[in-house]
Parts: structure tokens; sequence; C-alpha cells
């Protein structure tokens, strides 16, 4: 079900009750597992996820499936650090298991969620409308379920049918910036820009902590040919999160001076230092340090790419580039 990991039997000795957990706790949560040493494994996984020990909650929780394979709360708790991971493929076998072993429609819906993030469309699909079938009281579900139906056939291309159900979500609750932004993106792909425009502005009015809201402002600006404008509103997104690719690739397309080049290098050295292999972010760097002058530092950044994928043509080529260049330097200020 899970990759292999290593032993836990180190693990589970270091992070012991008395450090940890306490007894109280242990003798507590007894009830919703089958030994007080699952209930130990799972509780220390606990508090290294909440100390951003990931990988090693990880294990102790394989360790604890191991004993107990039907749980629903440590088989819950593996999917939702996977899903962390962005290990999709495997937390959908995860989550498919506890369905199978542990029914519950919230399950169902997280289950229809990993099927349209693994490109499972037609299975999202299927479990959607399964879920609509049943009586739903709760609008908070109905609203996902509408919601998520709308990004699916907006992703299709559907857009009477995702204008559909967006309206639907729409009047279950009219104050979510998520839905705003979604039915921006619908407007944009539609060519309405002042729609589209008026719904990323609501959704900024909403929470301006919400770095898709900016990106889909930026993106009308340009439309609107204002570059200072969008300029502006993809870096309040990367400000809200450094992480945020599309913003990234927004604004490295978009430097037109050294000052935005200096401010859009940093944005990516930032990313670079979390996803230190992500291709497409490193050649973006490595042209704005070209841009810049700074051919030893592009050299360096072109070479790790080239170590790390030696069939990648464009870099390939960059970094013949950049050697040739720094070799005719260096001979040059040999032969002065």
């Amino acid at each position: 079900m899970l990759q292999e990991m290593n032993p836990v039997s180190n693990i589970s000795q270091t992070l012991s009750v008395d450090d940890n957990i306490s007894k109280t706790a242990v003798k507590i949560n007894k009830k919703k597992f089958s030994s007080t040493e699952i209930a130990t494994l799972f509780l220390n996984a606990k508090v290294l996820e909440k100390n951003g020990e990931l990988n090693l909650a990880l294990i102790l929780l394989q360790e604890a499936c191991n004993r107990d394979s039907k749980n629903e709360i440590i088989l819950d708790e593996v999917y939702n650090i996977l899903v962390k991971f962005n290990r999709l493929t495997e937390a959908e076998i995860v989550i498919l298991n506890n369905q199978q072993y542990n029914y519950s429609l919230l399950r169902t819906l997280e289950l229809a969620k990993i099927y349209y993030l693994n490109e499972k469309e037609d299975d999202a699909f299927k479990l959607y409308f399964d879920c609509l079938s049943q009586f739903i009281e709760d609008d908070k579900i109905l609203f996902e379920i509408y919601k998520n139906i709308a990004n699916i056939y907006l992703k299709q291309r559907e857009f009477d049918l995702a204008e559909e159900y967006f309206f639907k979500a729409y009047q279950l609750n009219n104050s979510s910036d998520v839905l705003l932004i979604n039915i921006g993106v619908l407007e944009y792909q539609k060519k309405d820009i002042e729609k589209s425009l008026f719904c990323f502005r609501k959704a900024i009015e909403l929470n301006n902590k919400n770095d898709k809201a900016w990106v889909g402002l930026a993106m009308v600006h340009l439309e609107f040919g204002d570059k200072e404008l969008s300029w502006g509103n993809l870096v309040k997104a990367l400000d809200n999160n450094p992480m945020n690719k599309t913003a990234l690739i927004l604004l490295a397309q978009n430097v037109y001076s050294s000052e935005m080049n200096s401010q859009c290098q940093q944005y990516l050295i930032k990313y670079l230092e979390i996803e230190n292999f992500d291709e497409e972010i490193s050649l973006l760097l490595i042209n704005s340090l070209i841009k810049s002058g700074d051919y030893q530092n592009a050299y360096l950044e072109s070479y790790k790419n080239l170590l790390w994928n030696p069939e990648n043509k464009e870099n390939s080529k960059i970094f013949k580039q950049l050697s040739d260049y720094l070799k005719g330097q260096t001979d040059a200020t040999v032969h002065k």
C-alpha cells in the first residue's frame, strides 16, 4: 500500500510514551485502537506531524497499519500525510481501501477529489453523482459537490454545464473566495474579462491572502495591457504563497527592467530552495541569471540540472553555451 520504508523500532523507542504522549492520552485513545502499542504509535506520529516531521510520522503510521490494517483513524491519517506530500497515487489506494472497510459520505467525496487530481474524471463524476442521488441535508457538502462537478466541466471546456453547477454552488454560498475564483476562471476562458475581473476582485475582498485570486487579477490586468498592475498582483500572490508556480512563471515572463529581474530572481531562488529539482523553474532562474550577467551562477544551476536530467535538450544547449563562454573568458584572461 505504501512505498517501502525503514524499520520503526528505533523511532518507537526514542519517542517513548513518557517523553511525548501522556499515559492518560494513550488510555483515552485506546478505545479507538486494538492495543496500547498501536495507540502509542498513532499518537507519537501525531506529535511528529505537528512538528513537521512528516516522513517519520508516516513510518510510525505504516507500522500501526501493519498491526491494524482496517483502522479508519490510522488510514485517514496516512491519507492526509500522503496528500501533503503530493503522493496522490498512493493516497488514492489508501482512501479506496479505507472506504471499502469504513464507508462514509465524506470519504467518498475525498476519493472523488483524488480521482479528479489523478485525472480520472469519469470516476470522479460517477462518485459525485452517486452522492447527489442520496438525500443530503448538509449545504456545505452539497456546495462542495456542485463546485467540484463544475470544475470538472470547466476542465473539459463544457462552459454551459460548468456555469450551471457553479450557480448551484453560489446559491448555497455566495461568500466563498474559492468559488469566486473558479467562476472568475470560467469567465476568463469565456473571454468575458469584465466579469472575470469582478469575480477576482470580490474574492480578494473576501480573502486578500488567497494567492490564486491575485494571480487571476494579474491575468486580467495583462489582458488589459497593464503590466505594472499585473506585476504588483503577482508579487502579492508570491508574498502570500512563494510556492505558487503559476505566479512565478508569469512573473518571469513579464520582466522588463533590471530591478524586476533582480526581484524575480529572489522569488525563483526561494521556490527552488524547497522544490530543488523543478526543471522548469530552474531554467527560468538560469535565464534570469544570464540576463543579469551572472554567468557563473547560471552555469552552476545549469550543471545541477544536467546531472539531474541529462536528457533535457534545452538545458544541455544552454549548458554548452555557458561552458564555451566561460572557457573563452578564462582563456582570454590567461593569455593577457
